[in-house]
């Protein structure tokens, strides 16, 4: 899902590991630097969030990014993510070994 702002684009959010009307982890980025720090990344992850609840009938919704990496954990807080644990794993075939936040939301 890409996010936009004044119809330019400034991020977007994915969202794979789906059991329909059960749960889904979603993946978030800001990707305009500039843009970070300012609440958008929060209101796009609370709209994104809408549609995968809506979208899969979901129930639950997992996040989990680098425990290190301080604005995707915030944002998540702030758009009504619970904290769940911190813990080291392979998030994807495509990363490292490495410390993730588990967070979920939950309807």
């Amino acid at each position: 899902m890409l996010w936009q702002l004044d119809g330019k684009p400034v991020g977007f959010s994915s969202c794979d590991k789906i059991v329909f009307g059960n749960r889904a982890n979603m993946h978030l980025h800001v990707t305009e630097p500039e843009l970070r720090q300012q609440g958008i990344g929060a209101e796009c992850v609370r709209r994104s969030v809408d549609i995968y609840f809506r979208t899969f009938e979901l129930k639950q919704l997992f996040c989990e990014p680098n425990a290190f990496n301080v604005g995707p954990n915030r944002t998540l807080q702030k758009a009504g993510f619970r904290y769940l644990k911190t813990y080291k794993t392979v998030p994807g075939y495509l990363n490292y070994h490495q410390a993730v936040t588990r967070w979920v939301i939950e309807r």
